[in-house]
C-alpha cells in the first residue's frame, strides 16, 4: 500500500471520532474498493472492521454482524487471529441486541477460543 492509498482509511478514521458514521462508511467502503483493486486483504479487512461499527453504531445491526462475519472470513484467509476474539465478541453482542441470545453465546464461545 503507498502512503497516500490510506487516505480513505484515515479520512474514515477520523470520521469515527467524530462520530459521523454514515460518512465513515462511505469512506471505509472507497478505502475497500481500493483494497480490492490492489489486492490488499488487510486494506479491506480495516475497511470492513470500520463499516460494521459504525452500522452498530447506527443502529444497523444486520448489516453490522455482515462486514464483521466478511471480515473474519478474510481473518482466516490472511491467518491473522490477532483481533479474531474481539470480532466474535463483537459478533455476540450484536446478536445479544437484537435479542438472540443462543446466536450470541456461540459467537462468545468462538471467541473464546482466541483467548491467549
Amino acid at each position: 500500500m503507498k502512503k497516500w492509498d490510506s487516505v480513505y482509511l484515515n479520512l474514515a478514521k477520523s470520521c469515527q471520532q467524530r462520530e459521523q458514521w454514515d460518512r465513515a462508511i462511505e469512506y471505509a467502503e472507497k478505502n475497500a474498493q481500493l483494497g480490492k483493486e490492489t489486492g490488499d486483504l488487510k486494506l479491506i479487512l480495516q475497511s470492513y472492521i470500520i463499516i460494521g461499527l459504525s452500522h452498530d453504531k447506527l443502529g444497523k445491526y444486520d448489516q453490522a454482524i455482515s462486514y464483521y462475519k466478511q471480515a473474519i472470513s478474510i481473518m482466516d484467509e490472511i491467518e491473522d487471529d490477532f483481533k479474531k476474539k474481539d470480532i466474535y465478541h463483537v459478533v455476540g453482542m450484536l446478536y445479544e441486541k437484537k435479542g438472540q441470545i443462543e446466536e450470541a453465546q456461540h459467537y462468545y464461545e468462538k471467541g473464546k477460543m482466541y483467548l491467549r
